[in-house]
């Protein structure tokens, strides 16, 4: 599972992620408890602390831990 936090600051309707290394435009899959959700690398970081995703508030809220602010999650890559 990935360190996740919820902070990339987007309109309200934006699902997307950014990311320290992967290009814009990358496709990805994230899991959490039982929900899924496919997004695009649109922006760089996180660059506080040692989380490696950053999420939208949108992508937070459909994968159902927009309250946490933090949480692990599952991963996967699909270019």
């Amino acid at each position: 599972p990935a360190e996740i936090a919820t902070t990339l600051s987007t309109p309200a309707t934006t699902i997307g992620v950014a990311h320290k290394k992967l290009p814009c435009g990358t496709r990805v899959t994230f899991a959490y408890n039982g929900h899924w959700v496919r997004a695009k690398v649109i922006d760089r970081g996180p660059y506080n602390g040692d989380y490696k995703w950053d999420l939208t508030r949108k992508l937070a809220k459909r994968l159902g831990f927009i309250n946490t602010g933090a949480g692990a999650l599952r991963v996967a890559v699909t270019r």
